[in-house]
């Protein structure tokens, strides 16, 4: 193994092992709003049927609810699987589609409805639509390239809806919405900052620790600087 190996290999593990704790913050942020888009869901068809109807709804809440309980087993499974199991395999990319899935399922509500006529029902998707992205980011911003485009996905269409919707109020509804959808990204994007901060800070510490125990062993390897630049430049989860 020639020297230029040796140098990345330490690299290419600790980027790994920082994948594999940034998918189980998601994996434990998202197991504890499964539930919570369950209640959801019935609720907004008990709500919605006899607007919309009750077989569109029933499909609507069966496919919300087949999604979840995949994503819940998905879940499951991760705390049973081998981390290179993980690292290796098609978790991540599978439950990023799901999630994207979701997000176009939750979407869908306000082409479900005559937007703007009924104005109760107007009114209960932008409440549920805004309360659904939220808690999106709760549980998803361990991971940008799952929250980011799930907001977009939840909440462009309402924008769109409201823009198109002949109502005096319409202009200043689809602003306050399309600045909740920046506020959201914004804020997506310094929860995220924090926790890959913190998890960057763990992973470091361990391989300092064992650096220090590695020491006492060889005399050799205390006079071997440690460059963390090297273990993240270039790399964004």
């Amino acid at each position: 193994m020639n020297e230029e190996a040796v140098a990345t290999k330490p690299r290419i593990e600790i980027r790994d092992k920082l994948r594999y704790e940034t998918l189980k913050a998601l994996a434990i942020q998202g197991k504890y709003s499964f539930v919570v888009s369950l209640v959801n869901a019935v609720i907004v068809f008990i709500a919605l049927q006899p607007l919309v109807g009750p077989d569109t709804m029933l499909l609507w809440l069966a496919i919300i609810g087949t999604l979840t309980l995949v994503r819940m087993l998905m879940i499951a499974g991760f705390f049973r699987l081998e981390e290179t199991e993980i690292l290796t395999g098609s978790w991540q990319e599978a439950y990023v589609f799901l999630a994207y899935v979701t997000a176009a399922c939750w979407g869908s509500l306000p082409l479900l409805i005559e937007f703007g006529e009924t104005q109760w029902a107007s009114s209960f998707v932008i409440f549920v639509i805004s309360g659904m992205s939220a808690g999106a980011l709760v549980s998803l911003y361990a991971m940008l390239r799952v929250v980011i485009p799930y907001l977009m996905i939840t909440l462009f269409p309402l924008l769109v809806v409201i823009s198109s919707t002949p109502a005096e109020a319409s202009l200043q509804m689809a602003i306050l919405v399309s600045f909740y959808l920046i506020l959201l990204v914004r804020s997506a994007y310094l929860l995220n900052a924090n926790t890959q901060k913190t998890l960057r800070l763990e992973l470091e510490n361990e391989e300092l620790f064992d650096f220090l125990v590695n020491a006492r062993h060889d005399p050799e390897a205390k006079n071997t600087p440690i460059d963390k630049e090297k273990y993240w430049q270039g790399y964004e989860i």
